[in-house]
């Protein structure tokens, strides 16, 4: 909302310049084309690649892999999750949510930024790849680390607001840390995983 987002159109994507991928958002799912890097940019038109999922809801807040762009990392259900774009395989970084449907419930999130911090200080992603990875072995194993923020909003106020998406006389139930009343406790975490040679 606060991005004033679209359901259709690219709104903002991600390059690594090295290898010419570009990473996007749109009609609610991922794409990836690969234009520019060593080989300099294609003239004629190309046609991106959508990038399946097991995952249920959106991919949010998609961002390539700067040390290894054949990993990408999103939000999904507010937990953090990374894939690999030549396998397909995808994994589940951080277990904050519940999944339960109650916002009262469920009350943690991981790599998503606070309502405050998009809203006041426009900072609209909570994690961050580390820009390069550790080598080990001979195999060709190597570490990738992600930063991110776990954010706690138990003691954050709820409110309801009337939406018009939902039938008459519903409401929509967010957490909103009014002047003076509680805000999110927030711990910055790390996140590593090691691959091989085969990804």
């Amino acid at each position: 909302e606060r991005k004033r987002l679209g359901v259709f159109g690219i709104t903002s994507y991600d390059f690594h310049r090295e290898s010419g991928l570009f990473l996007f958002q749109a009609s609610n799912s991922l794409f990836y084309c690969r234009d520019g890097g060593q080989n300099g940019f294609m003239i004629s038109p190309m046609k991106p690649l959508e990038i399946q999922t097991q995952c249920s809801g959106p991919r949010m807040d998609p961002k390539i892999c700067s040390a290894d762009p054949s990993f990408f990392s999103f939000i999904n259900n507010n937990d953090l999750w990374v894939s690999n774009i030549e396998t397909g395989e995808e994994r589940r970084l951080t277990f904050c949510q519940k999944g339960l449907s109650s916002v009262l419930d469920d009350p943690k999130s991981a790599g998503v930024a606070t309502f405050v911090i998009q809203e006041e200080f426009d900072r609209f992603t909570g994690y961050w790849w580390c820009p390069t990875s550790c080598q080990e072995g001979p195999e060709g194993w190597k570490t990738l680390r992600i930063l991110y923020e776990e954010v706690d909003e138990s003691e954050v106020e709820v409110i309801h607001v009337p939406s018009p998406a939902l039938e008459e006389r519903k409401t929509d139930t967010y957490r909103y840390p009014r002047t003076g009343s509680k805000n999110p406790k927030i711990s910055l975490k790390l996140a590593e995983f090691q691959t091989d040679s085969q990804g």
